[in-house]
């Protein structure tokens, strides 16, 4: 991971939240110090290029997400409709991504779902053809059995040459036995991307635990 610093802040009682950060990100090569310099040295010395920079605004339309980390469902304790945004660059590379997040109580259970889109370009700085990506998720959690199932939809778009073009395509089932402390979750995913022979199958299962 990059070395560096972030700064976070809550604005208007939580609804407004704001991340900013700046991390080393990737360093120009060493150049060969001025051996006319007082004192001489002839110490090469890392690159002098500016850092990779990073920001994210998020917008809580109904309760605020005031953790560090967002909670991806509370399960039906709190009302969250949100939208945010992030830019990420360092010299002539960039990326951004726009994102919407719902939990929200019905009936038995809660309604979790998202939308993202997000865009890299590594420009001349980085070997990262420009590409974007979207993504859409959504689930019912009955709480009375702690079950929830899920589907999610993925497409990624990259320019090359030739393009490259996949999809993703995901449903399974989520046991919140003991809430987030410990869960099970089960997926399967059929990839498929044009120009390839053949799509292939991924399955994942998953048990959390978190011990505080």
């Amino acid at each position: 991971r990059d070395l560096g610093v972030q700064l976070r802040g809550l604005l208007v009682d939580g609804h407004i939240e704001y991340r900013a950060g700046i991390w080393q990100g990737q360093r120009n090569g060493g150049i060969a110090a001025d051996p006319a310099a007082v004192p001489p040295t002839l110490a090469v010395q890392g690159g002098r290029n500016f850092f990779r920079t990073a920001a994210r605004v998020q917008i809580n339309i109904f309760d605020p997400e005031t953790g560090y980390f967002y909670g991806g469902t509370y399960l039906g304790a709190k009302k969250i409709l949100s939208v945010g945004g992030s830019y990420d660059f360092q010299s002539d590379y960039k990326a951004y991504s726009a994102d919407g997040f719902l939990d929200m109580p019905l009936g038995p259970g809660v309604i979790t779902g998202q939308v993202d889109y997000s865009h890299w370009d590594g420009g001349g700085y980085l070997p990262l053809a420009k590409q974007w990506a979207v993504q859409g998720e959504a689930g019912y959690t009955f709480l009375p059995i702690a079950v929830a199932p899920i589907v999610r939809v993925e497409h990624l778009h990259v320019d090359a040459t030739p393009a490259v073009t996949q999809n993703r395509y995901a449903g399974g089932l989520a046991y919140w036995c003991y809430g987030h402390n410990s869960n099970l979750k089960f997926f399967y995913t059929r990839i498929s991307e044009d120009g390839a022979q053949h799509g292939a199958n991924q399955f994942n299962l998953q048990w959390q635990i978190f011990y505080y």
